[in-house]
């Protein structure tokens, strides 16, 4: 018998009360942890809303500036209206005094310029007449334009100069103008020229081309070359001054002249060979059908023939088998006792035969 003394039962006593304590609060932490996460999967409660009302009284009051009444809205509108009005006017007038203004700087600029192409297109008289009036206006502009002067006036000034100006720059134009129209035209001639060679060679090609017209354009081409070479060189003789006879609408007119020949002639060509080649076609078409007949005529001569020649064949075999058989017959008669007589038919199936095979 084992004695457990008072201390040891107290231990054991104490050792079993704190493993029942820690089991009751595992499950009490199991219990709240299941209680925590069936919280979170129910769905989160909707706030509560509330509504109030309550109504507002203000007063309305303009704390910046006062409308206009219709006095005054009528007076404002009337002022802006003449506000834009001088704002027009005096444009008008500065541009119509900027217009006059250069117009008089260009025109003194150009006669200045002794050695340049509108000085030297001036004769003595325009000189004298332009310097005398772009110093006029020159005067009329320092002394007697004021703000108050009207943009008619200046305008009407400036008509005057230009109108003075008129021939003189017509032949300066020209004499600026023609170097670049006589290289567009040179261009156009050594263009045409290249395709006229061209087109020479390739005549008798795919790309066919129209002898006369090729013939005519070369005409045209030279008549174009002579009439550059006397035009230019009678237009070196002349000043500047003088009015020009080589002129820069002409020169164009030669080069378009030559651009659409060139043009002609090519359309011309393509249209031509367009027509060829649909003809070649169709000819094409009708000797495939020719030779397609001619094939077929070949094919029935050929399996007549080859009929014929079945037929013929059969024939001779026919024949070989009546004379085998009838020399056979001969001989047995000869055997017999019958050799004249057999000799004869066997001779003369010999010779029948030899007329069927000579």
């Amino acid at each position: 018998m084992i004695l457990i003394s008072d201390e040891d039962a107290k231990v054991k006593e104490k050792e079993k009360r704190e493993k029942e304590r820690k089991a009751k609060e595992k499950k009490k932490k199991e219990k709240e942890k299941k209680k925590a996460e069936a919280k979170k999967k129910q769905p989160p409660k909707k706030p509560k809303t509330e509504t109030f009302e309550e109504t507002l009284e203000f007063d309305f009051r303009i704390l910046d500036l006062q409308p206009l009444g219709e006095a005054q809205m009528s007076d404002s509108k009337a002022k802006l209206k003449a506000l834009s009005a001088f704002d027009a006017t005096k444009k008008e007038r500065e541009t119509a005094l900027n217009a006059l203004e250069s117009l008089v700087v260009e025109v003194r600029e150009r006669l200045e310029d002794s050695d340049g192409i509108w000085r030297t297109s001036a004769t003595d008289s325009e000189v004298e007449k332009l310097s005398k009036k772009c110093d006029e206006l020159s005067a009329w502009i320092d002394e007697e334009v004021t703000p108050a002067t009207d943009a008619k006036a200046m305008t009407d000034k400036h008509q005057e100069l230009q109108d003075l100006t008129l021939t003189w720059a017509s032949r300066a134009k020209e004499h600026l103008d023609r170097p670049e129209a006589m290289g567009a035209l040179n261009n156009m001639i050594t263009s045409s020229e290249k395709f006229l060679k061209q087109a020479k060679n390739i005549s008798e090609g795919d790309y066919f081309f129209n002898g006369t017209d090729l013939a005519a354009f070369e005409v045209a081409l030279n008549e174009v070359k002579q009439w550059k070479e006397e035009a230019e060189a009678r237009q070196n003789g002349m000043k500047n001054y003088e009015t020009p006879y080589l002129k820069s609408a002409i020169i164009a007119e030669k080069g378009i002249f030559l651009d659409t020949e060139v043009k002609r002639i090519l359309h011309a060509a393509v249209l031509d060979k367009n027509e060829r080649t649909a003809r070649r076609k169709v000819e094409r078409e009708e000797e495939r059908e020719h030779f397609k007949q001619e094939l077929l005529k070949a094919k029935a001569e050929i399996r007549e023939r080859r009929l014929n020649l079945e037929k013929s064949q059969q024939a001779a075999a026919d024949a070989r088998a009546a004379y085998a058989k009838a020399y056979a017959e001969a001989q047995m008669q000869a055997n017999n006792g019958e050799f004249n007589e057999s000799g004869k038919r066997v001779y003369s199936i010999k010779s029948y035969l030899l007329s069927l095979f000579p």
